[in-house]
């Protein structure tokens, strides 16, 4: 008989957290014109478009793409003014 594992539920949201930040990270540098290598902008594109992506990292958790693309938007739009700010001064 087979034994059958289980994924601890805490690894599970460390990886599907990562996975989040890593996307809004590379959205974020994106935005401000911040290219590392390997990144060809996917995830602003996909921010700023149609999201496909982030459902499919929002699918495991049934969380809403649109509600957290629109989330990644506002705080990347405030990142960016705030930076403005502090260039000014």
């Amino acid at each position: 008989m087979d034994e059958q594992t289980t994924a601890d539920p805490i690894d599970c949201a460390a990886l599907w957290y990562a996975a989040l930040w890593t996307y809004y990270r590379d959205a974020l540098r994106n935005a401000q014109g911040i290219r590392e290598h390997g990144d060809e902008g996917e995830a602003w594109l996909d921010l700023t478009t149609g999201r496909e992506l982030l459902a499919n990292l929002c699918g495991p958790v049934d969380a809403d793409p649109d509600l957290i693309g629109d989330g990644m938007l506002e705080a990347i739009r405030e990142e960016i003014r705030k930076r403005g700010r502090q260039a000014a001064a």
